[in-house]
């Protein structure tokens, strides 16, 4: 799970700082797709825990959403 975190945060950074050093803002929802699944590891490791089981449903809850907005703001 903390090698797709990590590969996942590096996808986001890059496309992060490409889109802020050239002002390229057509990477915005491809950074929060990548958000949406860096939300959603975190949430299923919360789950996985078993001691803060709210914390990791409300991440997922918000992974989806985030994903969902991505999603939207490719297709449009």
């Amino acid at each position: 799970m903390k090698k797709y975190f990590v590969f996942f945060a590096v996808i986001v950074t890059v496309l992060s700082l490409f889109g802020l050093i050239t002002n390229n803002d057509t990477l915005l929802p491809y950074v929060l797709i990548g958000v949406g699944i860096l939300t959603l590891i975190s949430g299923m490791s919360e789950l996985r825990q078993k001691q803060e089981r709210t914390l990791g449903i409300v991440s997922i809850f918000t992974s989806l959403i985030t994903f969902s907005w991505g999603i939207n703001l490719v297709l449009i």
